[in-house]
């Protein structure tokens, strides 16, 4: 996808949540991409292809942001995950994806992640073996939210195009 669809979709999801102007989500979108996420363009002059998985890691890193997770670390699990192989595995299950953020009280600047499929996120709710403070995110959920937008952002410009 190119990078104009690649921003209007992070804009639709995140301009207006918290209070979130178009130009905060842009200065964010910006300071992601100084810091690798998603990988850098080819070069100067040529066009940059951006994947499904690629929105799907800014996406991911913006949602994060929002919950005050600092952006160094969410450049390194951003970097961790934005690989093709580890959003083709959350994909390929049947049961929903998470990622479970913890800040230990001790150690507040050590945080831990892990990612977990549905069952086990439920079994440890179960348990209350979640402490606070934890973030969860649904991984497969971020997929199919920019999926969705993608595919309406596509027909809707395919549509403008022959509307001429």
């Amino acid at each position: 996808m190119q990078y104009g669809v690649f921003k209007r979709v992070l804009l639709d999801l995140h301009a207006g949540a918290s209070g979130l102007s178009e130009s905060s989500v842009e200065a964010k979108i910006k300071d992601f991409r100084k810091r690798g996420l998603p990988p850098a363009a080819p070069g100067k002059g040529k066009r940059a292809e951006l994947s499904l998985e690629d929105l799907a890691s800014t996406h991911f890193a913006l949602r994060l942001n929002s919950c005050g997770v600092p952006p160094s670390l969410i450049t390194e699990i951003g970097k961790d995950f934005g690989e093709d192989r580890f959003w083709t595995s959350v994909k390929r299950h049947r049961e929903d994806t998470w990622v479970a953020l913890r800040r230990p009280a001790a150690h507040p600047e050590q945080w831990t992640v892990s990612v977990y499929p549905l069952g086990r996120i439920k079994r440890l709710l179960d348990k209350s073996e979640v402490s606070l403070p934890t973030i969860l995110v649904n991984l497969s959920m971020l997929l199919r939210e920019v999926s969705t937008r993608v595919s309406a952002a596509n027909l809707s410009a395919h549509g403008s195009s022959e509307a001429r």
